[in-house]
């Protein structure tokens, strides 16, 4: 199971009523139930998650148009950041790196860490 959806079941079970849009890189994401609500009312196209979990989205330059059908709509929906994203996480880990002392045998741990990070195997 995907650290995101895992994320969207815990929020659904705290609040069913409300859809959860995910940013995620360029884009903003349904997923499960909230994204067989954003394809019957907003239009947009179905595509699957994984064998069982269906999602659709729109990129983040058309958020206001979305989110203005939603209103109209009178769904309550919050815009959840995955923070716990490998992308994220492999930005921060670069940026805190000090290039000019880093060893070769570092780097390679690095780099190992980072692959990790990417995977989902940490």
């Amino acid at each position: 199971m995907s650290k995101v959806y895992k994320k969207y079941l815990e929020l659904k079970e705290k609040d069913k009523k409300t859809l959860y849009i995910f940013s995620m890189g360029v884009f903003l994401s349904f997923l499960d139930e909230d994204a067989e609500y954003a394809h019957r009312k907003l239009g947009l196209k179905l595509t699957k998650l994984n064998d069982s979990v269906y999602k659709c989205g729109f990129p983040k330059v058309s958020k206001e148009k979305y989110l203005k059908m939603l209103d109209n709509h009178k769904k309550p929906y919050k815009i959840v950041e995955f923070v716990g994203s490998p992308d994220k996480e492999v930005i921060k880990r670069l940026e805190e790196l000090d290039y000019n002392s880093v060893t070769p045998i570092q780097a390679s741990n690095i780099l190992k860490e980072l692959c990790e990070l990417l995977d989902g195997t940490r």
